[in-house]
């Protein structure tokens, strides 16, 4: 299989280095800056397919450059790595088109799987995050409370990560009412991919009954 080709930003030399070793064995990194601006250069002329950035960056910082992203690549999937636990700094990530949140103590042992699931279309949160991000039940944008309760179940587990198998075994349905639902859900929210429902998920921070 091909390795995924990796554009990594980071201010720190350091720790660049060390995500470029990390990395070694599982993509190809074609390219390593140190600012928000520099990758969003590098990111249009190499086009790669996944790109890495630290939250706070100089010039530009990485929530920003992936909010730019989306509109020069948006098919280029962005994982954010970051020192910041706080459910605000996650749930502006994926608004800003994030497909990944990495807490950078937890790099060594997630960021690898990380690419692999924007890879594979997926969501990826540092799991240690899970339960300060949904301690409480934000409700969503408006346009959500068109949905049924089954529905929102739904949603609420995607942002989790669920894929379709253990979202049906979790809700005690079919494989294909799951997949039925989520069609269903996506027309409502008017939402093409299922990379940007699984993000639109997240934002919504809904609780599991």
């Amino acid at each position: 299989m091909k390795q995924p080709r990796v554009l990594l930003a980071d201010d720190h030399e350091g720790v660049m280095d060390s995500y470029r070793k990390l990395l070694a064995s599982d993509c190809e990194v074609v390219a390593t800056v140190a600012d928000g601006a520099s990758a969003l250069e590098a990111a249009e002329r190499l086009k790669p397919d996944v790109v890495v950035m630290d939250v706070s960056m100089p010039t530009v910082n990485g929530v920003e450059a992936c909010r730019r992203l989306r509109n020069l690549l948006p098919g280029t999937p962005v994982i954010l790595l970051s020192s910041y636990a706080a459910a605000a700094f996650v749930v502006g990530a994926f608004q800003a088109g994030a497909c990944g949140y990495v807490l950078k103590h937890r790099a060594a042992e997630e960021l690898a799987w990380a690419i692999r699931k924007a890879m594979a279309g997926e969501v990826y949160v540092t799991p240690a995050l899970h339960q300060q991000l949904w301690d409480d039940d934000r409700g969503g944008p408006e346009r959500l409370y068109g949905l049924t309760e089954s529905q929102r179940e739904l949603v609420a587990f995607i942002g989790r990560g669920f894929n379709t198998k253990k979202i049906a075994a979790a809700m005690g349905v079919a494989f294909k009412t799951v997949v039925e639902r989520r069609r269903a859900v996506m027309r409502r929210l008017e939402i093409m991919h299922t990379t940007d429902l699984a993000r639109y998920a997240i934002c919504c921070r809904l609780r599991i009954k």
